[in-house]
């Protein structure tokens, strides 16, 4: 339950910080269409780190806890002509936990409990792999971390078409490889990450109006799609004795993103 407030609380503020509402669709034409809503869906909802290359445990600590909340807010102007100018942006947040293993190993995990805001129910489950191999490299301007992604979401909401109440679900998987290159300098360590993700996604209705127009077909529920992209991030990773703070441009399927996370670390 505390879980659940907290990631509404978050929810709802970064929603208001970007002057950001859940978008309802229009009545869909065209695969175009679907491609740029399931290209900005998964930029929003991929599992993001926001920290840099160094390794949460350090000599000459074996292992390394660390727990925190990420928020994000996703450019959806790509989306004007389909969903009109009310929503430039889309929220996001998770509650992260990290533990780092040794020989630069690590795991973290994020999720959004099921919750709803503004009619829109929300669930998110996501994670990474991670892998400091710089130590075998030799000395290294450099720290070098290999990340691989994964995530789960969906969004569900009820909106009018036509005058009539549709219930329309969306879902995602993703997996992605990424390699980060950062190097810290007392507290603070600048870095930035390449790589690429493939989401598989889809985007389906109940309800007497169709979401999908006559080019999709007669009789047309749902509609899958989704593909390989580019991942891109650069940011900054501020390290206290037991406090991180980072924050972090990205560019992933194209559609540009900012995120911000705050943790504690022991």
């Amino acid at each position: 339950m505390i879980m659940k407030k907290l990631s509404l609380l978050l929810l709802v503020l970064f929603s208001s910080a970007a002057h950001a509402q859940v978008f309802t669709l229009p009545q869909l034409t065209t695969i175009a269409q679907t491609d740029l809503i399931f290209k900005n869906l998964a930029a929003n909802l991929i599992y993001r780190p926001v920290e840099g290359a160094t390794p949460l445990n350090t000599s000459p600590k074996p292992f390394g806890i660390g727990f925190g909340v990420t928020a994000v807010v996703t450019d959806t102007s790509s989306l004007t002509s389909i969903i009109g100018s009310g929503t430039p942006t889309l929220p996001g947040a998770t509650i992260n936990i990290d533990l780092g293993l040794p020989m630069g190993f690590g795991v973290e995990f994020g999720f959004l409990p099921s919750i709803t805001y503004s009619g829109t129910s929300f669930n998110n489950l996501g994670g990474d792999l991670r892998w400091n191999f710089s130590p075998l490299l030799g000395l290294l301007p450099v720290d070098l971390s290999a990340r691989l992604l994964f995530s789960s979401s969906s969004i569900a909401s009820t909106q009018l078409i036509s005058g009539a109440t549709v219930n329309i679900n969306y879902a995602a998987t993703q997996i992605g490889l990424m390699l980060t290159a950062g190097k810290k300098i007392s507290i603070i360590e600048p870095y930035l990450s390449l790589g690429f993700t493939n989401n598989a996604s889809s985007l389906s209705y109940s309800g007497i109006a169709s979401l999908f127009g006559s080019t999709f077909g007669t009789g047309t529920r749902s509609v899958n799609g989704g593909g390989l992209g580019f991942l891109f991030n650069t940011g900054l990773s501020f390290d206290f004795t037991y406090v991180k703070l980072g924050f972090e441009y990205e560019n992933i399927y194209g559609i540009s993103s900012g995120a911000a996370k705050f943790g504690f670390k022991f």
